[in-house]
C-alpha cells in the first residue's frame, strides 16, 4: 500500500473541524487500509479495514461525532475515554430533499452518570437501539437526533429519591438516593429530551419499583414511580410523583 502523511489537515465542509495530523495507508483502489489520526484534546483514532468495513477506534478527553460531507461510514466502533466503555453501530447517509443519517447503536460498559446525571449518579450501561437525523443543512443534523432503544444499568444509584422512605411514609417524596442492582427499560432521546418507559428497578432486597420518567433538555425530571416493599409480615406498595 501507499503511505500518506498530513500535518494540520483541515477538512472543508458545513461542520467545522479542528486541524488534524494523519498518517494512512491506501490500497491500490485508493481506499484507506489502515491509519492513525491525532488531534486536540488528546484525540487518537486508529483506522482498520476489514473487507468492506472501515473500523474506527478513538479516544479523547472530549468527544463529538460530526457527520462530514464526503465521509461515509458503513460501520464504526468508538472507544471514548470520557465516557468509558465502547460505542458501536452503523451509519447510513442519504440525500433526499435534505440530509438523512440513520442506523443502529450499541453501548457496552459505559458510565451511566455521563448520560443521565439527573437520574443516576453511577452504574455501568448496556444499551442498543436505532437513531435517525434529518435536516436541510448537515451542520444541523445533531440537533435533530432521535434515538430509541432498550437499556440496562447495573450496580447504579438512583439520584432523585429515597424510595424505601417514600414507601414507608405512604408516598411522601423523600429526598435521598436509592442504590440498585439493575435498572432496565425503554428510552427515547428526542432533540435533547429523554422519555423513559417500562423502567424496572431491582435492588436485590425488599424494594422493587416500576417507573415512567420524562427528562427535559434542561435536566428537569418528572414522572411517576410505583414502589413496593415486601416483608415477612406485610407488603407495602405506593405511587410517588416526581
Amino acid at each position: 500500500g501507499v503511505r500518506v502523511s498530513a500535518k494540520d489537515l483541515k477538512l472543508e465542509g458545513s461542520v467545522k473541524l479542528p486541524a488534524l495530523d494523519a498518517e494512512v495507508v491506501l490500497g491500490a483502489d485508493g481506499r484507506v487500509i489502515s491509519g492513525k489520526v491525532h488531534g486536540p484534546d488528546a484525540l487518537i483514532a486508529t483506522l482498520t479495514r476489514n473487507d468492506s468495513t472501515l473500523m474506527i477506534e478513538a479516544s479523547a478527553d472530549k468527544f463529538a461525532l460530526p457527520f462530514v460531507p464526503g465521509l461515509e461510514l458503513a460501520q464504526f466502533t468508538l472507544k471514548a475515554s470520557a465516557l468509558g466503555g465502547v460505542l458501536s453501530g452503523t451509519a447510513n447517509r442519504r440525500w433526499t430533499d435534505g440530509w438523512s443519517v440513520d442506523g443502529a447503536l450499541k453501548a457496552r460498559a459505559m458510565e451511566a452518570g455521563n448520560f443521565a446525571p439527573t437520574l443516576v449518579s453511577k452504574g455501568r450501561t448496556e444499551a442498543q437501539g436505532t437513531y435517525s437525523m434529518r435536516a436541510r443543512e448537515v451542520s444541523a443534523l445533531i440537533s435533530t437526533a432521535r434515538v430509541h432503544g432498550r437499556f440496562g444499568i447495573a450496580q447504579g444509584m438512583f439520584t432523585k429519591i429515597d424510595l424505601s422512605r417514600a414507601v414507608q411514609t405512604g408516598g411522601q417524596r423523600a429526598v435521598g438516593q436509592t442504590p440498585f442492582l439493575e435498572m432496565t427499560g425503554d428510552a427515547t432521546y428526542d432533540r435533547g429530551a429523554v422519555i423513559v418507559r417500562n423502567a424496572r428497578l431491582v435492588t436485590g432486597g425488599a424494594l422493587n419499583a416500576d417507573a415512567s420518567l420524562d427528562i427535559t433538555p434542561s435536566g428537569s425530571v418528572s414522572g411517576s414511580i410505583v414502589a413496593g416493599l415486601s416483608g415477612r409480615a406485610q407488603s407495602l406498595r405506593t405511587a410517588v410523583k416526581l
